[in-house]
């Protein structure tokens, strides 16, 4: 109520317009959901730069913007599972010599980070009956070039787990090899029916990102009737960094 006593006859207008035609509830969800992918957005373009240390400080934001890679992560829940980084931790047998312990959630090697990330597979009855897909995200170090090295690894990862780990034929799993640049003529994979290997480099990453977020935008503004005139819709198109927007009211 204070800070609506204090707003500006304009600014009560645009309020009123913003409300006639979103609920409350909507107007948070969407704000924090945009919030949330402008910030994974701004921590990534520093990753471009970065080298091997931080690329494992910011491993978890894989964890949050799989929403990125393609838009089923948007609706399946993905989570890590520590029997299945357990497996790859004892394939590399413990070779990064620096302390782990803090970061449970993926595995550490020298050169890189893997996590890796289920969604569960359900029967008729509802009851969980294994993984459904498996996505692995290797994030190699600042300035690395992904060779055919990198992408028979990331094989080597998935039949491991296919094995390892028990999981049905019918999993799939997805290996993403992210990096600074791709050597020449490496391209996707697949491996049978249910393997694939993509290797990415961290500005491909950068502009999926970009595009889904101005997708869900665009979805925003069909389904609310909005034009590219709408007030609320131009102070977010604007943006040039999360910086440039208030969240704090």
């Amino acid at each position: 109520m204070a800070k609506l006593a204090k707003i500006s006859t304009s600014d009560m207008d645009d309020l009123n317009e913003i409300l006639s035609k979103w609920t409350v509830i909507e107007a948070k969800t969407v704000l924090d959901d945009l919030e949330k992918r402008l910030k994974i957005i701004i921590e990534l373009q520093k990753l471009v730069e970065k080298k091997s240390d931080e690329l494992h400080e910011l491993q978890p934001i894989f964890k949050r913007a799989l929403w990125m890679f393609g838009p089923e992560y948007d609706a399946a829940q993905y989570t890590s599972n520590q029997t299945i980084n357990n497996v790859i931790e004892r394939y590399f047998n413990k070779k990064y010599e620096g302390n782990t312990s803090e970061r449970p959630d993926f595995v550490i090697i020298p050169e890189s980070s893997v996590g890796i990330y289920v969604t569960n597979d359900f029967d008729e009855k509802g009851e969980v009956s294994g993984f459904r897909k498996v996505v692995i995200i290797e994030l190699k170090r600042g300035q690395f070039k992904i060779t055919q090295k990198e992408m028979n690894q990331a094989t080597e990862y998935a039949q491991i787990l296919r094995t390892s780990a028990n999981l049905s034929k019918d999993t799939i799993i997805v290996a993403y090899v992210l990096g600074s640049t791709i050597r020449q003529y490496i391209e996707d994979s697949t491996i049978g029916n249910s393997t694939f290997i993509y290797p990415m480099t961290y500005n491909i990453v950068l502009q999926k990102a970009h595009a889904r977020t101005f997708n869900l935008i665009n979805k925003i503004k069909e389904l609310k009737k909005i034009t590219e005139e709408s007030k609320e819709i131009k102070i977010v198109m604007q943006q040039k960094s999360l910086q440039d927007l208030d969240f704090s009211s």
